[in-house]
């Protein structure tokens, strides 16, 4: 992941996280990746991301980016829709294709990265250990296996147990889906929003 990511130590009596985000704000894109419909708040989202600057008519390139890896991944996964989080601008990118009489689109929504929070309940409803709850966290700020080895001092191979008990535990086969169980989505995600 990045290297920009701030890396405060870890507090064993008060494991950080995130906490779900309010809503989404909404952006329908053309094939070509260029905006034919947003939400008004959208340079709001951008701007409280630090992601001022985007040509006309497009979201700033670190999305765009983003979006066509989405797009991608999940027409390689026959999903429907796929996520990620981008930590270093604390957003979370969810894009999907939308097939139509008008052709395609993408639909992509912003999300806030929630604020840090105690992930209390969330190691009660999946039975996750101290040490499972800290590589979570780890997990949620963005962190790849090798820098969550070199937080916790322990092996890499062993980072990659504790993902396996994680994913197994919360039910999941990827990060990803990891993220959507913990903030409860659901498996069709409900765009919710209209187009301004």
């Amino acid at each position: 992941m990045s290297s920009t990511l701030e890396k405060a130590p870890i507090d064993s009596g008060e494991v950080a996280a995130f906490r779900r985000p309010a809503s989404p704000c909404f952006v329908l894109l053309d094939s070509n990746y260029r905006i034919v419909g947003a939400e008004s708040r959208l340079d709001a989202v951008l701007a409280e991301a630090d992601l001022v600057e985007r040509p006309p008519h497009r979201l700033p390139a670190a999305i765009e980016k983003v979006v066509e890896e989405l797009i991608t991944a999940a027409a390689e996964d026959g999903e429907a829709f796929a996520e990620a989080a981008l930590p270093a601008q604390r957003l979370l990118v969810r894009s999907g294709i939308l097939a139509g009489s008008a052709g395609n689109h993408v639909a992509v929504t912003l999300e806030k990265l929630p604020t840090r929070n105690s992930l209390n309940g969330v190691a009660e409803r999946f039975s996750l250990s101290p040490r499972e709850l800290q590589v979570l966290t780890l997990i949620m700020n963005g962190l790849a296996k090798k820098e969550i080895a070199a937080r916790l001092i322990i092996a890499e191979s062993t980072v990659g147990e504790y993902f396996k008990h994680l994913y197994a535990k919360i039910g999941v086969r990827h990060r990803s889906a990891l993220f959507a169980r913990i903030f409860n989505w659901s498996q069709h995600f409900d765009w919710g929003q209209s187009i301004y």
